[in-house]
């Protein structure tokens, strides 16, 4: 399943505040949107006349960013190495996969001082660049980054994206092989994710509560989206 992306260009012209209503996407303003189609969605009408569209499998792409430069793509802090207790190698996921992933955002940082624990995610690969997967991120809505096959291991806090109580994590797997030769048809090499509560000791994270687990083989080729509930205190 391939996420579909919504571009447009905001008016230069439109340089004071929006004035209400306004029109947003998934959450995401859009009001600078033209010529556009949304199948399967709902729309809302407000009190203050704003419309909302909830439209599953569409992203924005082009919206004004709303955190910090860099914020999708890099680490919160470098580490050295990362430990997962509990997960045996190709673990089994908990949960299932879904029709559809949800349309991406900018992160939303939650409130801090809301949780008391702290979150990762993490990646294990057997061979660099073995599975020829890429893996997007997506905590409430919200497109956090893409790891890729060929990274080095990623390891990222991600406890100011939860906020307290159910969280949807969506991890929605592509396999790249557009072009390049399959570098390996075997099951024993694979790309795993996994989020979980974790802590830092040293220049080490140890993840010893893994709540999230995927995991994809060099023998697999087909593209997958699966969606977790993760409950963060």
């Amino acid at each position: 399943m391939r996420l579909l992306a919504l571009t447009f260009a905001l008016s230069m012209a439109a340089a004071p505040a929006l004035a209400a209503p306004g029109l947003t996407l998934n959450g995401v303003p859009i009001d600078g949107a033209r010529d556009q189609r949304f199948e399967n969605a709902t729309v809302v009408i407000d009190a203050a006349g704003a419309v909302h569209i909830t439209a599953r499998g569409y992203a924005v792409r082009g919206a004004p960013a709303q955190g910090p430069a860099g914020l999708a793509t890099a680490p919160a802090a470098a580490v050295a190495g990362v430990a997962v207790a509990g997960v045996a190698a190709g673990g089994a996921t908990p949960g299932g996969p879904t029709a559809a992933a949800p349309a991406a955002a900018e992160p939303r940082p939650a409130a801090e001082g809301k949780l008391a624990l702290r979150y990762f995610l993490a990646t294990e690969q057997t061979q660099p660049d073995g599975t020829q997967y890429d893996v997007e991120v997506f905590i409430n809505a919200s497109w956090i980054r893409v790891i890729r096959s060929a990274d080095p291991q990623v390891v990222l806090e991600i406890t100011r994206f939860l906020r307290p109580g159910a969280n949807k994590v969506t991890l929605a797997a592509s396999k790249r092989l557009a072009g390049v030769d399959r570098r390996s048809h075997s099951k024993d090499v694979t790309l795993r994710v996994v989020i979980g509560e974790g802590n830092v000791g040293g220049d080490h994270v140890m993840i010893d509560a893994p709540l999230v687990v995927m995991t994809r083989t060099a023998a697999e080729v087909d593209d997958r989206t699966e969606e977790f509930t993760v409950e963060a205190r």
